[in-house]
């Protein structure tokens, strides 16, 4: 991401320099240790500072990189950066016009109402998203996190195990910025990793005993 953010700044790609700081943002967030969100806020900052630029490339751009930002301020429990990334949002033309950014939106808001105790909300919001082809990852991945906070364990096992078996979908999921591939990828894995584990307990569980000797 390192080489790639100074390749952008030296051909003077506004847009590109930006996608690559959001893709060393995403290293950070999804790390073990997971980092801090500071370089978070600053790409927020600076997305904003420079929407003119880059809208004027593609019109969505701005607004799916402020909304990606907070889509990693969610995973990383920012509740106050959420909320900072959803603000303006709700009059924001793009959000209106471009299906896959108001579905974008949508993710954030439900998990601000997961955040904040409103997970049914969160769960009206998300279900009938879900039930749809077209429907981002990060719908699945945000439905996911509201059945495990009701405790529908089932229901969340299903979000994980879409996530982990469509990966197709994860790979070719495409946006202006193509930024949610980076959050996709992790998710993907996260989820894989899970239900590997969740297979391996349940195999454990159905082994025969050994004989007594």
């Amino acid at each position: 991401a390192a080489a790639w953010r100074k390749q952008a700044e030296d051909a003077g790609d506004v847009l590109d320099t930006l996608r690559a700081r959001a893709a060393a943002a995403s290293v950070a967030v999804f790390a073990k240790p997971r980092g801090t969100t500071v370089d978070l806020r600053d790409l927020l900052a600076t997305t904003r500072a420079r929407a003119k630029d880059i809208d004027a490339i593609y019109p969505p751009a701005s607004t799916e990189l402020q909304l990606y930002v907070g889509l990693l301020a969610a995973y990383s429990g920012d509740r106050m950066l959420l909320e900072e990334a959803l603000r303006g949002m709700r009059d924001n033309p793009v959000v209106r016009d471009y299906p896959t950014v108001a579905q974008l939106r949508d993710v954030l808001l439900a998990e601000h109402d997961r955040m904040t105790g409103n997970t049914d909300e969160a769960k009206a919001r998300l279900a009938p998203m879900a039930k749809q082809e077209n429907a981002l990852v990060a719908v699945h991945w945000a439905l996911m996190r509201a059945e495990q906070a009701v405790g529908n364990h089932q229901a969340a096992e299903e979000q994980s195990r879409w996530l982990a078996t469509h990966r197709g979908r994860v790979l070719v999921e495409s946006t202006t910025t193509d930024v949610l591939r980076f959050f996709n990828a992790a998710v993907a894995a996260q989820a894989r990793s899970d239900v590997a584990g969740v297979s391996r307990t349940a195999g454990a569980k159905n082994a025969p005993a050994a004989p007594a000797r």
